[in-house]
């Protein structure tokens, strides 16, 4: 937590205060080198007309202060308006201690297999993965998580952030099929690391969930995988069912230093992701933030409010000076 402060975003703008004044002078010597040569009015009756100005003059007079001052008070809360005042309330400095984890998950057509079992009930393979990376996303307090989903294309639907509400929704509205019918296992793995790349070294995980052989890719799986070791990107692969390229998932994780896991049942699914669960923590930079509350609309009522007045004032006075002339 930090101190209240006032400050303005465009300081400069406090340069305009002083234009009425200057407007004032400047029409002032005009006004002044006019009267040098005064014009002489041929009017016969010239008297009964300055005695009728004079009647009504001690009115006006008392009545231009107040309207002086409202004109300058509402000039004045204009320029601060435009000045952009901001209160900054709070300087929050939070540290990040966790992983920057990206997920992808294999939606090919061979993921609605209904293989998996949970309590003794048959459940298909894309349900069971949403069941579990879900619960394992909720407990990911402190980690950036993204979401990679994959089977003829690949994509990233979602990229690193700390919202894991936003990570479960969107795996749980995946439907297998949306991505095409076979396996681009490399380039799911290539999306992995131009987003974790840029991210603090030993936090960079990829964990990469398939069902299928590599048969759409156009980056070699392997070839990817050296990039991430190049990169210190860990990649976790995690086999599931039992026509897999179990050879290929190995390798990529013996590459990039991660392990592969192959599992056939929801609660071995729920094994992995524990293991993953209980990787060692890294520690990001501090990070300020500052809390921004914009103050420029109170000078602007302010101002309007002095605007109205003032010809709320005149309009009164015109009136009076007319209806009892």
């Amino acid at each position: 937590m930090g101190a209240q402060m006032l400050n303005f975003a465009w300081p400069w703008m406090v340069l305009l205060l002083p234009l009425p004044w200057l407007t004032l002078k400047i029409k002032a010597r005009i006004n002044s080198q006019q009267l040098k040569t005064p014009a002489v009015i041929a009017f016969p009756k010239l008297q009964q007309v300055a005695a009728a100005f004079k009647s009504a003059g001690p009115t006006q007079t008392q009545n231009f202060n107040w309207q002086q001052l409202l004109l300058i008070v509402a000039w004045i809360c204009l320029v601060i308006g435009l000045m952009r005042p901001q209160l900054i309330k709070d300087i929050a400095y939070s540290n990040n201690t966790g992983y920057d984890l990206m997920l992808a998950v294999d939606i090919s057509r061979s993921m609605d297999i209904v293989d998996f079992r949970e309590d003794g009930q048959p459940i298909s393979r894309i349900n069971a993965t949403k069941k579990v990376v879900s619960n394992f996303v909720r407990q990911r307090a402190g980690d950036r998580l993204g979401l990679i989903v994959f089977a003829e294309n690949a994509y990233l639907t979602i990229p690193l952030t700390l919202d894991t509400s936003s990570v479960i929704k969107m795996l749980n509205n995946l439907i297998v099929g949306m991505a095409g019918e076979s396996t681009a296992i490399g380039d799911a793995i290539g999306i992995g690391v131009q987003n974790l790349r840029k991210r603090p070294l030993a936090s960079r995980v990829l964990i990469l969930l398939t069902d299928g052989d590599d048969t759409a890719s156009h980056i070699p799986p392997l070839e990817a995988a050296k990039i991430a070791a190049g990169d210190k990107i860990k990649i976790y692969t995690i086999g599931v069912g039992n026509k897999l390229d179990e050879a290929l998932l190995k390798k990529i994780a013996t590459i990039s230093g991660g392990t592969y896991f192959k599992v056939t049942n929801v609660s071995a699914l729920q094994d992995v992701y524990k293991k993953i669960d209980q990787l060692e923590k890294s520690e990001s930079k501090d990070k300020a933030l500052l809390i921004k509350t914009p103050l420029y609309h109170l000078f602007l009522c302010i101002a309007l409010i002095c605007l109205a007045v003032y010809f709320s004032l005149n309009t009164k006075y015109y009136r009076f000076t007319h209806e009892f002339k």
